[in-house]
């Protein structure tokens, strides 16, 4: 709103600095500059002077360090460590690789390296840049200095660098360090430090502090030129008043290090002698290691020899002396020599560290005499050592062990004798006693006799187990052992056959007791059964059958258990029947008795049980018709009650009551069929009381149907009532309801303000809704009325009801609406109210708030009062929208008729009058703002613009353009100087653009400006003029410069270079000689890495002859230096590569010959064994097999190495030659003998083990031949069951043979070859024995195999007679008995039987044909056998067929009664099943029974083919004229009939059943859906969130709530359609038809086709497809649904509303703590103890009001929109959210007010520090210029004039501090007017000091110039007054001795002389 366009000229002129705050930030930038210039030239330098150790050079520090390689390079200079390369790459992040590497080693040095990483380095950060070089500068080359005080303390670093330079420097006049910047700026302190250490190269008499640039100049040439310190520092850096420090304490130290070493110089003469005496020394401490390890070596080899030997003495005390052996060697042997190891170890460590401490290489010993050598044969010593103790420890054991355990076994071995002996005895007797108790009290003694010695059998094994130890042990008495151990052995055998013998015939007394006492048990038990079985006791009712039914079952259920016994019993062994024993009776007597028994007691229980079930099956009918009687009337005595109830809780009890009865009588239904189907049953059985049975069953149907008709009267009835109390009690409820709310509209509460009145106006939405809501309920109480019955309906209190209802519902709604209008009117006024007042409030206070703003006086205060102003515009620019609300709303409130209108128009006429005023007000103040601020901001920028001309044109004069030196620093000043001209300049033509603005200034004030400004225009063109004549003379001295610094760079790169390509060292070993390659091959990338820079000087050099600058005879010499260096480098480089790949070569060839030796060397000693005769031909072998691996190996080694020569000596030039082919020849030579050598022992071997192999194979098969022979021997054939067994046998054998046949062979050719190359009578005798062997067997197994084969086919033939015989007598059997066969079974047996038998004769030729004659004798006359069953056969033929005809005509008719048999059990079963009237009462039951009835259609549908096959085979039999056919006919029509009969039914109960499913599929839809609907219902809760968290988990479950709702639609739609789809089913559209009266359930089953049938179940069916109960069902539903998605929504909205408002609430709590904490640092009052603390006190200010303007106001712009949206959403707890807004806001306003507060306060305070630090450096600088005036008046005129020229000159500098003084006063004066007080007291003192200081060296400046001009008057008298004297005596002189003249012309010639003289004294005078 404000335009800030006129005030932005302050900003514009504050890059530059328009006042005086701005100046002098400006001035202090160029300052900070300044330092960083001569810390970048300082620090390039210190680098380059390490940098060039490698040859390398840093240009431009900020721009050359980018990539970290020159750091990495710098690093390894400075560390002295060597690093992997770095990246070379130029991308970002191979830089930042190349950083990163830096700052990990600076943090493994642990150098501190703080706010600054890789990327910082990256980018050129110049400040980040100087401080990582400065910190490597204190690590490497400050940190390490020390030095002591006199008190003994050391100091380091940067403190014992200045305590050193004041301790050289003490003793020097005019000369005190203090610190490391003004004490150097004369260059004394330098020359002091030189003078000190080195008096021969200056002389401190010559040189004073009134020449600092020639001191300087001296000093560092001094410096580079004798000492060898590079000049890091330019006079002019050091030259001024303060130096920079560090650049300073970097120059000073290469001082100390360079001195540092000279010091250490003095003594290298002594350490020489020190050294030549130590060497010796160390030289007789090796020898002495040597002889000591050599000795130690050898003792520890004997003694591992000694301490291997295993083979101990198999005695106890032999061992025991070993140990005590062992035992004196630990103890005696070994500690010496563990102190002479000890000795050694010490001997080579101290040599050692002797050799480290003089930076001698560690001493090595020989090859196996090292430390680790020592250390390592004494670990194996020790290893050694413990294998030794271990064996003879475990040998001790072990013999220890078998002599306790011999001890032992003696023991155990007596006991178990003596032990078997006396069981021996006891199991020899046989007294088992008379009696079963007696046989199995001996029985139970003998097995626990048995279990104890089975118990001792494991001690007789522990004894074999230990003299099987022992022996396995080699015990040395193991022969007394054996002997014991057999005797026990015997012993156990004679008692184990003694054990048997008793336990059998015990066994054998046992059995026979037992069996005789089984039988007498068994008799008496069937004794008892038969006397129970005679009873004739059949019950007298049912309940007494049953249990006399329940004891026969038990009975049985004993005797069939006894079965087993019986069976046992009876079946003993002849032998038993045999036996005697000592009873009374026999065992034979007792089973002739026990079978008798058994035979009645069978009859008599057949014959009970029958009696017992006919008298069951009576009692248990008439049972059953009492009970259903007895049913029948107690259930019409319930249904005859005529009570239907009074109210509709009681009348639906009636009802679920009444149905629950319906279904029971149904179910009985079924029991008095089966009951009449039960007398039926025994009517056909012919029961004695048939009569009464039939009685009976006619009296009970007649009672069941008179109880099914009262059932469905009474049931009507109970409908109707039921239907007219439920519309009584639903209009009851609708009543209340409407009560309740006449009471709630009629309310006249309007609420006491804004609140209260939303509320209720919320309150008052809710009730319309569920007003609006219950018209559906009125209107369905409507339709409820119609469908009463005409008599209730007709009933007076039901038209009262429906009438009243309907009026008070119209009532209610009317005045629903009317209250809501009342309280919208009512909420609005409130509203209206609250915002009129809060925007008066606001008004008022902006008035008196612009009122307080008012147009500064200084422009200093125009920023406090400029921020006042702009920070108002906002907030009135967003204040005008709660204008505009206001309005609308009261125009609202108007145009709807408001009762209070001409109020509100008053309130809205007085708001807008109010922002009227306040917004000429805010116009007002802008303008007279906006003038007065330009105005002095022009002002200001004018004058700081001649400031700044003057002080650059100053600053361009003093530069010296033709001086090489420090040319950096001009051009960069220059450089400097024209940017702020350029910026300058655009200054200059914005302020002559301005001049006409000003629109308000008075004509001399325009003027005025006018002049100044022409006068700015004028100075800056001069300016440029003088700038670009600068610049052109400094680039052509820059371009020789950097020419000749570039190139002395590069010469001294390529001597050291040359040096190096041009050495001829060698190494000894690949590793070496590797280093020393890769090294040459660094030098050659480093050579193409310069080769660039060396095209570059020549082209530069060329360039710069061509211009003829000054130098360029130097330059010529320079390059033409450079190109012959160049070439040489290359060519030296090139010899020495060859020379260092062809010493690569010879060591690798060198490296392969000593592996080649190593090879041979392993042959010799091999070849040396294989020639000793302890060698068993296998260790041969071994041997022969690794020398022969060793020749392979040598052979391979030595044709590498030949070629490897080879190639070396193609080249002719190889430097060794000769050594290379002395070398391989002796290699070659030697190996040639080893081959040899070889050659003969394989031959000698080979034979031996080819004579060898040979007769282990021979051996090994004839002993195999052997084995198989002998086991042919032993077989026999006299057990025909073997045969097979055996052919197996001797096929596998046949084979076993034939596979080795081929092993025989090549065994006879390798002995007939071995057996020609050397006669050997071994091989013939083994090939001998071998070919006798295999005859022999292949002989015998032939012999074998015929003997098998014969036996074989005899026990054949024998076996398949006897069978055949059987079989004919089993056929002969069967034919000739009477039964004809009926049962199938046997018929196919005797078929099955006649077909074997037949084809079995058929094949007995065969058989007998191949049986020999030996074999058919033995057997028994085979031949006559066959004959007899041929015959036999033969005559059964006839008698077959006869059988066979009549079997057939049976079997076909038996198979057609069971085939319809059971197509009639098949159908009478599933008529069963269809006869069940249920359809089901819920979908699963419906479901269940259509799949049973699609089970049962499926099966019936699988079982027609049987039906049908069934027919066919009964027509098949008709036509063949079957004996049976009419009997076939009659049963096929019985069968057809049922059949039909059966699929219709299946077709109706299938229609009746679809038609149920479908209904119930929609009940179970909508009940589904209700229980869904109320469980969602209980979810949507009313309770609130008591904080943020649970407003989120309650929003975040109700939003899970209210997506299952929504989703639920879908199956609100689904069961939509499937109510559209029963209502178009035909049923559903016609319901008209009622059931017949006549018609039963029997009729509707069994006669289909009539219409009644149809009618019926029409009937049936439209109760179950009810259209009006599908409409109700769905219709609640759908509403219920509606209801609870709006509950739903409702809900939402109120848990989004809370969560918002504790969202909104915690942001609230949050900001206002934010901003408590912030207001705490606005409120400090810390102003900075100086002009650097302030400084960063200010730039932390910055940081934190950049905060607060960012990060704080996006805070707060982001609650203030969340509180807005809040407002807009009309949420409940609006003014809670609006008095919230206004807290923070007012809490941000005056966080804002009190941080612009503090901004200003800083602000001044940094003017008030900056003027008090001016005001001490001008006052330190006026007090040095006092105190250097010197008191001296001079001697002469001569003096005097010198002297007043210096103070002329001193005279000329402090003239240049007075315009610094004017402008500190100025400062002073508007301080103090800004900060009036105590700041400006302080300020006054210091400027009156200041000025006070300037006086005083004012009046000395002006004493010393009058004192000059007395003394210059003084001696200009006196030589003036000397001159007259002189001149006078003179005179004198010619007056007195000029003598009178003697002539006239004489005389007149003196007279004109003398008035000569007179006239000259008057002029004197």
């Amino acid at each position: 709103y404000f335009i800030q366009s006129n005030l932005r000229m302050s900003g514009s002129g504050g890059t530059h600095g328009p006042s005086g705050r701005t100046f002098e930030t400006h001035r202090i930038a160029v300052l900070q500059g300044e330092r960083e210039r001569v810390q970048k030239k300082t620090f390039t330098k210190w680098c380059n002077s390490h940098l060039s150790k490698v040859s390398l050079r840093v240009n431009d520090l900020f721009t050359d360090l980018c990539d970290g390689r020159l750091l990495l390079k710098l690093l390894e200079v400075l560390s002295g460590d060597k690093w992997a390369k770095p990246s070379k790459g130029t991308m970002r992040f191979h830089q930042l690789e190349n950083n990163e590497k830096v700052f990990s080693y600076l943090r493994h040095a642990k150098i501190k390296v703080e706010n600054m990483g890789p990327e910082d380095i990256v980018d050129g950060n110049p400040r980040l840049i100087l401080g990582l070089i400065w910190t490597i500068i204190l690590r490497f080359q400050i940190q390490d200095i020390t030095f002591e005080t006199d008190d003994e303390e050391k100091k380091s670093a940067k403190e014992a660098l200045l305590l050193w330079s004041q301790r050289r420097t003490k003793g020097y006049p005019s000369v005190k360090v203090t610190n490391f910047t003004s004490s150097w700026s004369d260059g004394l302190a330098f020359a002091c430090l030189i003078h000190k250490h080195r008096p021969d190269l200056i002389e401190m008499d010559g040189m004073s502090k009134e020449t600092p640039k020639e001191n300087l100049t001296l000093a560092f040439d001094l410096a580079e030129s004798q000492l060898g310190i590079p000049k890091l520092l330019d006079v002019e850096d050091v030259n001024v008043e303060f130096p920079d420090e560090k650049s300073i304490m970097t120059y000073v130290a290469n001082y100390y290090h360079t001195f540092a070493k000279m010091k250490m110089g003095d003594v290298s003469s002594k350490r020489i002698v020190k050294m030549i005496s130590f060497l010796q020394e160390c030289e007789g401490f090796q020898q002495e290691y040597h002889r000591l390890a050599s000795s130690l070596l050898d003792w520890i080899d004997q003694t591992i020899e000694t301490l291997g030997n295993r083979e101990f003495p198999n005695i106890l005390s032999g061992v025991q002396n070993l140990l005590s052996d062992f035992a004196k060697y630990r103890t005696q042997e070994k500690p010496p020599k563990y102190t002479e190891k000890g000795d050694l170890e010490v001997l080579f460590y101290n040599l050692n560290a002797k050799l480290r401490s003089q930076s001698q290489p560690g001493f090595t010993p020989e090859e196996g005499k090292l430390i680790s050598d020592v250390n390592e044969r004494w670990s194996q010593l020790e290893e050694s050592e413990h294998a030794r103790e271990v064996a003879l420890r475990e040998e001790l054991l072990r013999l220890e062990r078998l002599e306790r355990m011999a001890e032992k076994f003696d023991k155990k071995a007596s006991m178990r004798a003596n032990w078997l002996i006396e069981n021996h005895k006891l199991v020899s007797q046989d007294n088992f006693g008379v009696g079963m108790a007696a046989v199995e009290a001996a029985k139970k003694k003998h097995e626990a006799i048995q279990t104890d010695i089975k118990a001792y059998e494991s001690r007789v094994k522990t004894v074999v187990d230990m003299a099987t130890t022992l022996e396995s042990e080699q015990y040395w008495g193991i022969d007394r052992i054996k002997e014991d151990l057999e005797k026990v052995l015997e012993l156990w055998e004679v008692l184990l056959h003694a054990l048997v013998g008793r336990r059998q015939r015990l066994d054998m007394t046992y059995a026979y007791t037992k069996a005789l006492q089984d039988v007498n048990d068994l008799i008496d038990y069937l004794d008892d059964l038969k006397a129970q079985l005679s009873s004739s006791d059949y019950g007298r009712h049912l309940g007494d059958v049953d249990i006399l039914l329940q004891q026969h079952s038990q009975l049985e259920a004993e005797y069939n258990g006894a079965q087993p016994r019986i069976v046992q019993a009876l079946d003993v062994p002849e032998d038993m029947l045999q036996m005697k024993g000592e009873e009374e009776s026999s065992l034979a007597d007792c089973c002739t008795t026990l079978r008798s028994t058994v035979a009645d007691v069978d009859e008599l229980l057949a014959m009970r049980k029958h009696n017992l079930v006919t008298s069951q099956h009576l009692h248990k009918f008439y049972e059953d018709v009492d009970n259903e009687d007895d049913w029948i009337d107690e259930q019409i005595k319930i249904i005859s009650a005529t009570q239907f109830g009074s109210d509709l809780p009681t009348v639906s009890s009636l009802h679920k009551h009444h149905e629950l009865f319906g279904v029971e009588v149904n179910n009985h239904a079924n029991i008095v069929e089966e009951v009449c189907e039960q007398g039926k049953y025994l009517i056909g059985c012919g029961n004695f009381d048939s009569d009464n049975i039939e009685i009976r069953m006619h009296q009970l149907q007649e009672h069941y149907d008179k109880l099914c008709a009262l059932c469905k009267q009474r049931n009507s009835r109970l409908l109707e009532v039921v239907s007219f109390q439920t519309y009584l009690s639903d209009a009851d409820e609708i009543l209340n309801w409407l009560l309740d709310m006449e009471k709630m509209v009629q309310s006249e509460d309007i609420g006491k303000d804004e609140a209260t009145a939303q509320l209720l106006l919320k309150k008052q939405k809710t009730l319309e809704d569920e007003i609006t809501g219950y018209e559906p309920m009125i209107t369905g109480l409507k339709k409820q009325q119609d469908k009463l019955s005409s008599e209730d309906r007709l009933l007076p209190i039901t038209r009262e009801k429906q009438d009243t209802i309907e009026a008070r519902y119209d009532m209610v709604v009317r005045q629903a609406r009317s209250r809501k209008q009342y309280l919208v009117f009512a909420y609005s006024m409130f509203l209206l109210y609250r915002e009129a007042g809060g925007v008066k409030s606001w008004i008022l206070e902006k008035e008196t708030l612009l009122e307080s703003i008012r147009a500064p006086e200084e422009y200093a205060d125009a920023d406090v009062v400029e921020r006042r102003f702009e920070s108002f515009l906002p907030e009135l620019e967003t204040y005008e929208y709660r204008i505009e609300e206001v309005t609308d709303l009261g125009q609202q409130l108007i145009s709807k008729s408001h009762p209070k209108s001409e109020e509100i128009e008053e309130i809205i006429a007085e708001i807008t009058d109010l922002w009227d005023a306040l917004n000429d007000q805010v116009e007002n103040k802008r303008i007279e703002l906006i003038s007065t601020i330009s105005l002095q901001q022009f002002k200001n920028s004018i004058q700081y613009c001649v400031n700044w001309i003057n002080c650059k044109a100053k600053a361009l004069l003093a530069i010296r353009s033709g001086d090489v030196a420090n040319i950096d620093t001009k051009i960069r000043t220059v450089e400097l100087i024209e940017k702020e001209l350029l910026l300058l300049g655009d200054k200059v033509q914005e302020l002559e653009g301005e001049v006409e603005k000003h629109s308000r200034l008075t004509e001399e004030e325009r003027q005025e400006i006018a002049e100044s400004v022409n006068k700015v225009s004028l100075q800056w063109t001069e300016l440029n003029n003088l700038l670009a004549e600068k610049q052109k003379q400094l680039a052509a001295t820059n371009k020789l410069r950097i020419f000749l610094t570039d190139i002395d760079s590069f010469l001294l790169w390529e001597e050291e270079t040359l040096i190096q390509a041009s050495s001829t060292e060698l190494a000894v070993g690949i590793a070496r000689v590797d280093q020393k390659i890769t090294l040459h091959a660094e030098m050659r990338t480093e050579i193409e890495t310069f080769e660039e820079n060396y095209q570059s000087l020549l082209e530069n050099g060329s360039s710069l002859q061509e211009e003829h600058v000054t130098g360029a005879p130097l330059i010529s010499d320079k390059l033409e230096t450079l190109q012959d260096r160049w070439s040489q480098i290359a060519e030296q480089w090139n010899v020495r590569a060859k020379l260092l790949q062809q010493c690569r070569e010879l060591q690798l060839l060198k490296r392969d010959v000593k592996l080649a030796e190593s090879t041979l060397d392993k042959q010799d000693e091999v070849i040396t064994e294989m020639k000793s005769s302890d060698l068993t031909p296998e260790q041969r072998i071994k041997k022969l097999q690794a020398l022969e691996k060793l020749s392979v190996l040598a052979d391979n080694k030595l044709d590498t190495l030949q070629t490897t020569a080879d190639n070396l000596l193609v080249e002719k030039e190889h430097y060794a030659e000769e050594e290379i082919k002395e070398l391989v020849e002796s290699l070659t030579a030697r190996h040639s003998e080893n081959t040899a050598s070889t050659e003969t022992a394989e031959d000698a071997i080979r034979e031996a083990k080819r004579l060898q192999k040979f007769i282990d194979d021979a051996t090994e098969l004839t002993l195999w031949l052997k084995e198989r022979a002998d086991s042919l021997s032993e077989e026999s054939l006299r057990d025909p069951a073997t045969y097979p067994l055996l052919a197996k046998h001797h096929e596998a054998l046949t084979g076993e043979l034939t596979n080795n046949e081929t092993l025989l062979e090549q065994l006879k050719n390798e002995g007939l070859e071995i057996n020609s190359l050397e006669s050997n009578p071994l091989v013939v005798s083994n090939v001998g024995e071998l070919q006798a062997a295999w005859d022999n067997l292949s002989q015998l197994l032939e012999e074998k195999d015929a003997a098998l084969q014969t036996a074989e086919k005899g026990r054949r033939a024998t076996e398949k007679l006897q069978n055949l015989a059987v079989l004919v007598s089993d056929m002969t059997a069967a034919l000739q008995s009477t039964d004809t066969g009926f049962e199938p079974t046997a018929a196919k047996q005797i078929n099955k039987k006649y077909e074997v038998l037949s084809s079995e004769i058929d094949g007995l030729e065969l058989v007998c044909e191949d049986i020999p004659e030996v074999e058919a004798e033995e057997v028994g006359s085979v031949m006559a056998q066959k004959d007899d069953i041929k015959s036999r056969f033969s005559e059964l033929q006839i008698p077959l067929a006869e059988k066979q005809k009549k079997v057939g005509e049976k079997e076909n008719l038996r198979e057609f009664n069971r085939m319809c048999g059971d197509e009639e059990q098949y159908l009478k079963e599933k008529l069963l099943s269809l006869e069940n009237k249920n359809l089901g009462q819920s979908l699963m039951e419906v479901e269940m029974l259509v799949a049973k009835h699609k089970v049962f259609l499926s099966d019936l549908d699988k079982h027609e083919p049987a039906y049908q096959a069934t027919l066919d085979f009964g027509k098949e039999l008709i036509t063949a004229e079957h004996y049976g056919s009419s009997i076939i006919e009659s049963r096929i029509e019985q069968l057809v009939a049922q059949w039909d009969d059966m699929v219709g039914r299946a077709s109706v109960r299938e229609k009746d059943l679809s038609e149920n499913n479908l209904s119930q599929k929609f009940y179970f839809e909508c009940t589904e859906a209700e229980s869904y609907l109320k469980e969602i219902a209980h979810l949507i809760t009313t309770d609130m969130p008591t904080d943020e968290a649970a407003a989120e988990v309650m929003l975040a479950k109700h939003k899970t709530v209210q997506t299952s709702i929504e989703d639920y639609n879908e199956r609100i739609k689904s069961l939509k359609d499937m109510l559209d789809t029963l209502s178009e089913h035909p049923l559903v559209a016609r319901q008209d038809l009622t059931v017949p009266p006549t018609l039963t359930p029997a009729d509707h089953l069994n006669v289909i086709t009539l219409d009644t049938v149809t009618k019926y179940r029409y009937s049936t069916r439209c109760a179950i497809l009810d259209r009006t109960r599908f409409n109700n069902r769905f219709n609640f539903i759908t509403d219920a649904y509606q209801n609870l998605d709006a509950s739903a929504k409702k809900r939402r909205k109120v848990l989004e509303d809370s969560y918002n408002l504790f969202h909104f609430n915690r942001e609230v709590t949050e900001l206002s703590s934010y901003i408590t904490n912030k207001e705490v640092v606005a409120r400090s009052n810390d102003l900075g103890r100086d002009y650097e603390h302030v400084q960063v006190l200010e730039s932390k200010f910055q940081e934190f009001y950049m905060e607060l303007t960012t990060i704080g106001q996006g805070r707060v712009d982001e609650l203030f929109s969340s509180g807005e949206q809040l407002l807009e959403n009309d949420h409940t707890m609006s003014s809670e959210i609006k008095s919230s807004i206004g807290n923070v806001e007012n809490k941000w306003r005056d966080l804002l007010s009190l941080a612009d507060a503090r901004k200003s306060i800083l602000a001044g305070s940094v003017e008030l520090h900056k003027y008090h630090r001016d005001v001490t450096v001008l006052t330190s600088r006026i007090q040095a210029a006092d105190a250097s005036i010197p008191s001296d008046l001079g001697q002469d005129v001569v003096t005097v004039q010198a002297l007043q020229r210096k103070h002329m000159s001193m005279s000329h500098d402090t003239q240049a501090i007075h315009p610094q003084v004017e402008l500190l006063s100025e400062e002073s004066s508007r301080l103090q007017d800004l900060y009036p007080g105590a700041r400006a007291e302080g300020v006054s003192e210091q400027q009156t000091s200041l000025e006070s200081h300037w006086t005083r060296l004012q009046d000395h400046l002006k004493l010393r110039k009058e004192a000059l001009l007395s003394a210059a008057a003084l001696f200009n008298f006196l030589r003036t007054a000397n001159q007259l004297i002189q001149w006078a005596t003179n005179m004198r002189k010619q007056f007195v001795s000029a003598p009178i003249g003697t002539s006239v012309s004489a005389v007149d010639l003196q007279v004109v002389q003398h008035h000569d003289l007179k006239s000259e004294m008057d002029d004197r005078v």
